[in-house]
């Protein structure tokens, strides 16, 4: 299999020029503006990088953006409530419908050497899995048929099981092993002593001890009697990145013609921002505990034992270099949208679906054509998720030329906590109009 070079964001195509109009691609052939005219362009606003901007006035109440997901996937702890397809939540009943799927009975088995292995790498089993259910027959059909073709439904499901197989393969071996002894082989010492040496404000250099930190934690890495489980998010996270890989593979195997394809693509994953650099360099900042001496992050560490952890579930079928893993984690970070539980009301009243107490985190998604909104505590346009779709309104008139922002989260709270939340999350200082008010 020859898999493209395609991290690089000279090879990513512009995802707006299928995603970046009022209306998407089946309605606008039927509505009376011309085709392809567009609400909304991409522009590089003064440090703000990438934005959307109005191509001329917006009235109140357009749909200035309809977004698909690239990776969308239901947290782990609602997934028997909500529907993998459409985010139905109907708590506290359970979703009825399962999905089955076909995998090779020698895939628990891929470092057994015996002679039965060739035997038996053409005799498949039928599986149920258990993180993926739905609320009809016409969502799990679509599930299965959403992409490029048929396998890449049933190569997603095949990592999911075995993603869940090596958790359950995990834990048994850590009760069985009480012991929880950590050899590092004097690796440690070593990347400490290097990032003790670079200057932390230096891109290259920090960009350098990076690359080297996981070449020699994936490469070598740390010897444990007790392996590494992830929690709930760290699982929800593994099968969001499953989400993209599969999608990459496929499109590798398959090379299709772009004008063929409306739905987003790996590739359009890299126009996102990566924020690999500024959350190791926060990260160590914030556990330096004097001039001289800096630590390794604990969260680095994490995301070293998610990816050894998803590369020891799926190696045997499915290709994800470290390079493909930070490329999907760290862009996926401050860059996804929630997937909240929406009540019928807020959809009949036309509000702007803002999180409270009473509505649940179903899930998590990727959506390429949407990253380029930027925050505005006074926001001028509203997102409401429409099944798996979000879809962007315009709450008041936006004048052409005006950009066209949304709001990051709830912005009930005070000036000072919604910096510290949005600096804490999405790594920057806001400065929009109603801050500079407020602050001032």
């Amino acid at each position: 299999m020859v898999v493209p070079t395609i991290l690089t964001e000279e090879t990513a195509r512009d995802f707006l020029s299928v995603h970046g109009h009022p209306f998407p691609l089946h309605e606008q052939r039927h509505s009376n503006r011309q085709q392809g005219e567009k609400w909304l362009e991409v522009c590089s606003l003064p440090g703000k990088g990438r934005g959307f901007v109005a191509t001329q006035r917006i009235p109140a109440g357009a749909t200035v953006h309809t977004s698909e997901p690239l990776a969308a996937v239901v947290s782990q702890e609602w997934i028997p409530e909500t529907c993998a397809w459409c985010f139905h939540f109907t708590y506290p009943k359970r979703m009825r419908y399962k999905i089955d799927t076909t995998i090779p009975k020698n895939l628990n088995n891929i470092n057994n050497t015996n002679k039965k292995k060739k035997k038996q790498q053409h005799t498949y089993t039928t599986v149920t899995i258990k993180d993926v259910l739905f609320c009809s027959e016409p969502c799990r059909h679509k599930f299965q048929t959403y992409g490029h073709v048929k396998n890449e439904s049933e190569l997603l499901l095949r990592c999911y099981y075995a993603l869940e197989q090596e958790y359950n393969l995990r834990q048994k071996q850590n009760q069985d092993d009480d012991n929880n002894d950590i050899d590092s082989n004097g690796l440690i010492t070593d990347l400490q002593q290097e990032l003790d040496q670079l200057d932390i404000n230096s891109d290259e250099q920090l960009s350098k001890w990076i690359d080297q930190a996981w070449i020699t934690f994936t490469q070598q890495g740390l010897v444990k009697a007790q392996q590494w489980i992830p929690d709930d998010a760290e699982q929800t996270m593994m099968r969001l990145v499953a989400c993209c890989v599969t999608r990459r593979q496929i499109e590798s195997e398959y090379l299709f013609a772009d004008q063929l394809m409306v739905i987003p693509k790996f590739n359009d994953l890299l126009n996102v921002q990566c924020n690999e650099l500024a959350y190791i360099r926060r990260t160590i900042i914030d556990n330096n505990n004097n001039e001289n001496k800096r630590i390794i992050p604990d969260e680095l560490i994490q995301v070293m034992e998610m990816f050894k952890f998803f590369v020891s579930a799926t190696s045997s079928f499915l290709n994800c270099p470290h390079i493909v893993f930070r490329a999907v984690y760290f862009r996926e970070m401050a860059n996804s949208f929630g997937l909240w539980e929406m009540s019928p009301q807020q959809h009949q009243n036309n509000n702007d679906g803002n999180v409270t107490d009473d509505l649940e985190l179903l899930g998590w998604g990727i959506y390429p054509s949407a990253v380029y909104f930027n925050h505005a505590c006074n926001a001028n346009v509203r997102k409401i998720r429409d099944g798996r779709k979000m879809v962007f309104i315009a709450k008041r008139d936006i004048e052409e030329g005006e950009e066209a922002c949304i709001s990051y989260g709830c912005v009930e709270d005070t000036v000072e906590e919604r910096r510290k939340r949005l600096l804490e999350h999405y790594h920057f200082l806001c400065a929009c109009n109603r801050c500079e008010q407020e602050s001032a």
